[in-house]
């Protein structure tokens, strides 16, 4: 009985020494995986703390970056603001410039047309108020109706479709084919001024406006046989023949200037009082001279524009004859020296009072431009034929098509 308890007692330590047993190893096992969660726990926070650090030294660069971007563009946007500022007042700076510069040349203008007038009406009341020259200011508005029948007649809207036959010694250069059809009424308006030069200002003071055959012979034949009786008082030698006429001494010579205008204003007078087709030394050469340049006007449209469209324009182009020989008669009547000058194409011209850009005005003034094409011709004066016989005036500016500037140009 005492050996089965004993038995019992000890089976009983044996089961509880390998419970203890077990139980250390589980202990172990245990141990063993929490140390592993340990340091699992203590790799990922170490990982964590790293991506962190990362991403402040990343969250810090962007920071930076967007500062330094900001801060560019505020800087951008105060040197923009101030370039502006600096920009209008400059362009304040030039408008007042340019005000204060239009002010000063409209005083002059007008100073120097009431100048004129006053001249003019000097002159008039020294002659007993029978010649009265054109002042400055009608010859300006002469001269600009006449450059605005010649734009008119040449407008697409009044001549459409026109073409130049290719060869055509209207366009010698290829000036329409250069720069585009568009520019053909530039190169019309400046063959009709040709013809108008050749036909009323071939020759100076007036002469030119019988034309350059016989009518000019017949009129500058009364300048001749003037001089001859002037050169009998002083002892010079005058002219025999148009060819070798002095028309120098109009620039020199007070008497001959007051000759000049009473000839050309006689000559007016009668056009003036005497009927259309009425035969005469004066009436007949001058009529038969308009008619020669109407025809000739006609012929460069002819060359052109079809049947429809010239027969559209035709009373313009007689109004323009008419007007260019009036220009012509009183540039005669005038005692100064008037001229009409037609640059040559190539020639350099000064962008200003002589002469502007057809398409641009004076926006380049000052400029100096080589002439592509002469558009319409400078009207000037000098002097007055009495007091003054020297100072240049340009009355309306001529205008020119340029050449394009060239690599270095300014």
């Amino acid at each position: 009985m005492h050996s089965a308890r004993e038995e019992a007692l000890q089976k009983h330590i044996k089961d509880l020494e390998k419970r203890d047993e077990e139980g250390v190893q589980w202990r172990s096992v245990q141990s063993r995986e929490i140390q592993a969660l340990e340091n699992r726990l203590a790799s990922r926070t170490q990982h964590f703390q790293m991506s962190i650090e990362q991403e402040r030294g990343r969250s810090a660069k962007y920071i930076e970056a967007l500062r330094e971007k900001y801060e560019t563009q505020l800087q951008d946007q105060q040197d923009q603001f101030y370039t502006n500022l600096k920009a209008q007042r400059a362009t304040m700076d030039d408008e007042k410039t340019r005000e204060v510069g239009e002010l000063r040349e409209r005083l002059r203008q007008e100073t120097e047309e009431r100048e004129s007038t006053i001249a003019s009406l000097r002159a008039a009341a020294d002659s007993g108020g029978q010649i009265l020259q054109p002042t400055d200011n009608e010859l300006k508005t002469l001269f600009q109706r006449l450059r605005l029948v010649i734009e008119m007649v040449t407008s697409p809207f009044n001549l459409p479709g026109v073409t130049v036959p290719q060869n055509s010694p209207l366009d010698p250069t290829g000036f329409v084919e250069r720069e585009g059809k568009n520019t053909m009424r530039h190169l019309l308006r400046s063959a009709i001024w040709a013809r108008l030069l050749e036909g009323f200002f071939s020759a100076p003071y007036g002469f030119g406006a019988f034309g350059n055959g016989e009518g000019q012979q017949t009129l500058v034949g009364l300048y001749i046989a003037w001089q001859k009786v002037l050169a009998q008082d002083n002892g010079s030698a005058a002219a025999d023949s148009v060819a070798n006429a002095d028309f120098t001494l109009f620039r020199r010579d007070k008497v001959a200037n007051r000759w000049r205008s009473a000839t050309f204003q006689s000559i007016l007078s009668a056009l003036a009082s005497s009927p259309a087709q009425t035969e005469s030394a004066v009436l007949t050469p001058f009529a038969r001279n308009q008619a020669e340049v109407e025809q000739h006007i006609f012929s460069i449209l002819q060359e052109v524009a079809n049947a429809a469209a010239i027969d559209g324009v035709r009373e313009t182009v007689a109004e323009i004859v008419r007007k260019a020989g009036e220009l012509a008669l009183q540039i005669g009547v005038h005692r100064a020296s008037l001229g009409i000058a037609l640059p040559r194409n190539g020639e350099p011209v000064k962008i200003g009072h002589e002469y502007i850009d057809c398409e641009e005005g004076d926006s380049a003034f000052g400029s100096v431009l080589d002439v592509d094409l002469a558009v319409s011709p400078l009207f000037y004066k000098i002097g007055d034929g009495r007091d003054d016989l020297l100072t240049v005036k340009p009355i309306v500016p001529g205008e020119i098509y340029p050449l394009p500037l060239r690599a270095g140009d300014s």
